[in-house]
Parts: C-alpha cells; structure tokens; sequence
C-alpha cells in the first residue's frame, strides 16, 4: 500500500518558511474528496494552535514506478529542457525544467525541439507531440489560464 502526505507550510513573523508533512492514505479518485475534505478539517484545527494560519495545503498523490538503474552516463541532472510557456493572455515565461535530457532527440545543430509554438524535429516529431498534448491538458499558469508550450530547448549546468 502507498503512502500519500499532505504538508501544510507557513510564515512566521519574520518570515522565515515552516512546513510539517504528515502521510496519508492512498489518494484514489474514489477518496480525493474525502481526504481533502480531512486535509481541510485538519489545517483549521492547526490553525486553532498557532498564532499564524497554514498558507498552503498540498496534498500529494505519491507514484512510485520501479526504480530502473540508470545506464547512460550521459543522465544528468544539469542537462536539462527548459519549457517556455504562453498563456492565453499573451504573457509568455519560463515555466519548468526537467533534468536527464535525451539530446539525441536535437537535429540540425538547433539546441530546440519546440521553437515558437512548433515541433522543430523530425525522428522524434511524436515523442515531442505527445509531450506538449500532454502538458497542455494537464497544466495551466497561475492565474489558471490555459498554457500553450512555446519553447523547449537544451540547457546546461548554469542556465
């Protein structure tokens, strides 16, 4: 069985962050509301105890894939993806990076697989696709508006 947490984080006075985790149960479809609804219950009796109250509340649906020894000495942590966002307002920023980057998915000396909105490979054209299908039906800005993936291009240690 898996274990879930939820953490609750806060400012003190000179603002200085705290964060307590505690584990839950598997979060299902069939009880994300109930545990939610726990969580919620839970924040508000730490609330009673504090002087500050709980500014966050996450709660964490843990997935565990079998861990696969890592081969390639090429799986970096500093090779990385930068993905560059634009929401549907027109604003566009630096949205996440994800470490380990197959550069043999690059062609053409370009250091991008996405440029301006558009798959820039061949070979790995579908691998890419699938990449922006997903994120853009998964994530949204913070403002929570639609997100379209601008930018996905190679980055090194310090970037």
């Amino acid at each position: 069985m898996a274990q879930d947490q939820t953490v609750f984080s806060w400012h003190d006075y000179d603002g200085e962050p705290s964060r307590t985790t505690f584990n839950t149960v598997e979060i299902t479809a069939a009880n994300l509301d109930a545990q939610a609804s726990a969580a919620t219950a839970l924040r508000t009796a730490i609330n009673g105890l504090t002087l500050v109250s709980v500014e966050q509340a996450v709660i964490t649906d843990n997935v565990w894939d079998n861990i696969v020894p890592v081969t390639d000495p090429f799986a970096q942590r500093e090779i990385k993806w930068i993905v560059i966002v634009r929401d549907t307002a027109g604003n566009t920023y630096r949205a996440n990076e994800f470490p380990c980057a197959n550069l043999a998915l690059l062609e053409n000396n370009s250091e991008y697989i996405v440029k301006a909105g558009n798959v820039v490979v061949a070979t790995a054209a579908a691998a890419v696709q699938a990449f922006i299908d997903a994120y853009e039906a998964f994530a949204v800005s913070n403002a929570g508006l639609a997100l379209q993936v601008w930018d996905v291009y190679q980055a090194g240690r310090n970037n």
